[in-house]
């Protein structure tokens, strides 16, 4: 699998794109952490245009799933208010082994992204480090 990204400064947080291949399937995640902003209405607070998502998931005030699947590729972006990471894992089959997982966390005003995979079978606090971008 492999991987790149970028980070993005905008107003109120910060937002950084990373490019994941999964079984073939290219994975665009994008991650907007809002440095002690609500998430709130409709939307985060970013400058520019904002992409068209076709499906939204509300998991409290704090934290929401966007995603569009196109042709070759799905598009995510997690909207969240955090001090703490923001996370996302992909698995065949619900379980924590096997699966990829991008973790994002700001750490001193830096901003960190890692694409790991786990290749136990039971759940982990030591998972492979495959990339790691600041």
């Amino acid at each position: 699998m492999g991987s790149r990204g970028h980070v993005n400064d905008v107003r109120g947080g910060v937002r950084w794109c990373w490019w994941l291949h999964i079984d073939g399937l290219r994975v665009l995640l994008s991650v907007l952490v809002l440095c002690g902003l609500c998430v709130a209405g409709s939307g985060a607070a970013a400058a520019g245009p904002q992409p068209q998502w076709d499906h939204l998931v509300d998991f409290d005030p704090n934290y929401r799933l966007l995603w569009t699947v196109g042709s070759q590729e799905i598009t995510f972006e997690i909207q969240a208010r955090t001090l703490g990471y923001v996370g996302l894992g992909f698995s065949k089959d619900g379980t924590l082994s096997g699966a990829d997982i991008a973790i994002g966390w700001i750490d001193q005003g830096h901003v960190y992204l890692q694409d790991l995979s786990e290749s136990r079978s039971v759940a982990s606090s030591h998972c492979k480090r495959r990339n790691e971008t600041q």
